[in-house]
């Protein structure tokens, strides 16, 4: 019986990731992040955006701050991005 030919097999670089292709209507500042929603009691809301406007913070602000302290009491990396634009 013949030797099996050897075959070479060079190895090639992967592609790279294709880029994000920026989402029509979606403002510049929301580009590349997620959103995330749930539902509050009324009274929940109005506190919360008393609360924000107390601190001259806007609620996304305030809520991204709520974030931050929850990673620091979980001994986790802070990881709310702070508010673009």
């Amino acid at each position: 019986m013949p030797p099996r030919p050897t075959m070479t097999v060079t190895k090639r670089a992967a592609p790279p990731p294709p880029k994000a292709t920026p989402k029509p209507g979606l403002a510049p500042s929301r580009q590349g992040r997620r959103q995330i929603n749930f539902w509050v009691e009324p009274e929940v809301a109005r506190l919360l955006k008393r609360e924000a406007a107390e601190r001259d913070l806007t609620l996304e602000a305030l809520l991204h701050q709520a974030i931050d302290t929850w990673c620091q009491v979980e001994r986790l990396p802070p990881i709310a991005a702070k508010p673009r634009g």
